[in-house]
């Protein structure tokens, strides 16, 4: 086997290894099913093609170990952070959607949304960042200061920010947004109430038994009959 070969599969060998990688974090699988798919590949290529001793070899070779794949995901990790980050740079403009809730420790943490216009026009959406806060509300604003500037974010291309309209959020003077308007860093930008929250808040709200009661029994009576369920499917 020449050199030209052996770097060949080598390179094959490690694409092999981040695809496994990529799906098993996709699925939320455990990093250590890495060895347990590549043994049963294994047992199919022995069915499937018994004489196939190259790629036999080549899975043989596959570096799935519970810490490769654990290295593998980080930096797939760094690099769609990369990636993202430097759409931001690049972008015509930028809103954030913002939430703050606890874990199931209780531990206050924010999570922030970004949807973005790209240079060729196109609309994407992306998780930003998901930080642990702490007991004060002033921490939402360094929360968010602290993501921009970890990316390199350019605040001037800052449009709108949505929140759910908590008085953390929303609040004038010690809220997100009062604490954002006060900030000279920042340009001129649209406060939005999220639509989902309206929406929930509006459904808690909606008093309309007619309406209610009609809905609610034509769901039961499709779900109460496998054949009404199939019916309805295929309808």
């Amino acid at each position: 086997m020449n050199i030209l070969s052996s770097s060949k599969e080598s390179n094959i060998t490690t694409e092999a290894s981040f695809i496994i990688a990529w799906n098993i974090e996709r699925s939320k699988h455990p990093y250590a099913d890495g060895e347990f798919v590549k043994q049963n590949l294994l047992d199919v290529i022995s069915v499937l093609d018994p004489n196939n001793s190259k790629l036999q070899r080549l899975i043989s070779n596959n570096s799935v170990s519970r810490h490769t794949i654990e290295r593998i995901i980080s930096e797939i990790n760094v690099e769609v952070e990369q990636h993202l980050l430097n759409d931001l740079k690049n972008c015509e403009g930028f809103n954030l959607a913002s939430d703050e809730s606890t874990d199931i420790q209780d531990k206050p943490q924010m999570a922030i949304f970004v949807r973005y216009l790209t240079s060729d026009v196109l609309v994407k959406e992306e998780l930003l960042d998901l930080l642990e806060l702490k007991d004060t509300t002033c921490d939402l604003k360094e929360a968010l200061d602290t993501v921009l500037v970890k990316g390199n974010t350019p605040k001037n291309k800052f449009v709108s920010v949505a929140t759910d309209g908590a008085t953390a959020m929303v609040g004038k003077h010690i809220g997100l947004i009062g604490l954002l308007l006060s900030d000279p860093t920042y340009r001129e930008f649209i406060p939005v109430y999220c639509v989902a929250h309206r929406g929930h808040l509006a459904a808690k709200h909606f008093n309309f038994p007619i309406i209610f009661k009609s809905v609610l029994e034509s769901v039961n009576y499709i779900r109460s009959n496998a054949k009404n369920d199939r019916q309805f499917k295929n309808f």
